[in-house]
């Protein structure tokens, strides 16, 4: 901010005159970055989250106790998994964060419902199948440019085949999803610490200016989820051959209407949502396919947010609060209702949390069943095409 005696002068429409070699150098200081350090989270419904000092050393946050809000430690992975049985929270994801020369960096992975090892997010394993795609078509097309410049290799990057092109946008999607579930948990924390430290913990209701911030993240949640749904569909469509002799099938509800009962058995994916009872066809015509279950669920709950009203705009909506769980060991959880008919009143952490496993667990088990490569992607020196220095600007004066 600039004081009235700033020696620094720009004259509207006239140019910069009379200025001193470098901006204002009466007020300046570096801007701060932190230390190299990592740290790994683990978040939860209800605000609750641990975070791991070393092996088998957590701290957990926020606990109520002498009025305030407070990080306990240390906790065994035993007496962690104890205190979420405790306080009924689910868990969401892990969280691996922190800063390395100067950049700050993050990265999250959901729970996977049918696996022990979550370490590979859907995201991450749709993303492999997109770049071994790409490996086994057109690599050698950049092998041999004999001058590797930026816009060759991005025509031939970007020249991708269908099935390519619609794997890397279901991680796309997949990943914002998962950017969208960690805010939500971050809005739920800080929320929670707040109540704590006014005291309000038993049920006083508030609002505040951060709700925004949490009305754009679950419409981005409804949203991705929305989209990475209908890439599936598209996926499906593209390995049965419809596209060819149907018309661009690009929605779960393009893919519905075009199924036949002949498709049965020619394509895992189908077969698996089929197999979960998610696409069903109607009694005495096996051409009539309709969504059933969680698809039918997750997918009339998406058109309400997007749709047909914002979230947020419900008035019980507006207004959050703090409950105990466990008092007398201090955890309480933080509670903002989602109105969805025909259901008492649900948190919308736990709404979304419950639809985010479903989901991660389809894609999952999606990427297996669609039998293409999904491993990771390692780079030999055959593969580089080509190395440029990168020239920093100098800070010599």
């Amino acid at each position: 901010m600039l004081g009235n005696d700033a020696r620094c002068y720009f004259l509207w429409g006239r140019g910069m005159t009379d200025f001193p070699p470098g901006i204002c150098h009466d007020k300046w200081r570096a801007v701060p970055r932190q230390p190299d350090a990592d740290i790994f989270y683990i978040h939860c419904t209800g605000g609750f989250r641990g975070a791991k000092v070393s092996d088998d050393h957590w701290q957990i946050e926020p606990v109520f106790e002498y009025g305030e809000a407070r990080s306990k430690g240390f906790l065994t992975d035993a007496q962690l998994r104890q205190i979420v049985r405790i306080g009924k929270f689910r868990v969401l994801g892990f969280q691996s964060s922190g800063w390395f020369d100067g950049v700050w960096h993050s990265s999250w992975r959901p729970i996977i419902p049918t696996e022990r090892n979550h370490a590979r997010s859907p995201s991450d394993i749709w993303s492999a199948i997109s770049s071994n795609l790409f490996r086994t078509t057109r690599t050698q097309q950049l092998k041999e440019l004999k001058v590797a410049d930026h816009s060759k290799v991005a025509t031939i990057l970007d020249n991708r085949t269908v099935e390519e092109r619609l794997a890397q946008a279901i991680s796309l999607s997949l990943r914002s999803m998962d950017v969208a579930v960690e805010q939500i948990a971050e809005y739920y924390h800080e929320q929670l610490v707040n109540k704590m430290y006014k005291g309000n913990v038993d049920g006083q209701r508030s609002s505040n200016t951060m709700d925004q911030t949490l009305f754009a993240h679950v419409h981005a949640f409804f949203l991705q989820l929305g989209a990475a749904r209908d890439y599936l569909a598209a996926f499906i469509a593209n390995r049965l051959g419809m596209n060819a002799s149907h018309g661009k099938v690009d929605t779960m509800n393009a893919l519905k209407s075009k199924l036949r009962g002949q498709h049965m058995g020619r394509e895992p994916i189908l077969d698996l949502l089929i197999e979960k009872n998610w696409l069903v066809s109607q009694a005495g015509s096996p051409d009539t396919w309709t969504t059933s279950g969680w698809l039918k669920e997750i997918t009339d709950l998406r058109n309400e947010i997007v749709h047909r009203r914002p979230y947020g705009s419900v008035y019980a909506e507006r207004f959050g609060w703090a409950m105990p769980v466990c008092a007398e060991l201090g955890l309480y959880r933080y509670f903002r209702p989602i109105e969805i008919k025909s259901q008492s009143e649900c948190d919308l952490l736990d709404v979304i949390c419950s639809h985010y496993r479903t989901c991660t667990g389809l894609f999952f088990e999606s990427a297996k069943a669609a039998g293409l490569d999904g491993s990771m992607m390692t780079l030999t020196d055959a593969d580089i095409v080509s190395l440029q220095e990168i020239h920093r600007p100098s800070t010599d004066q």
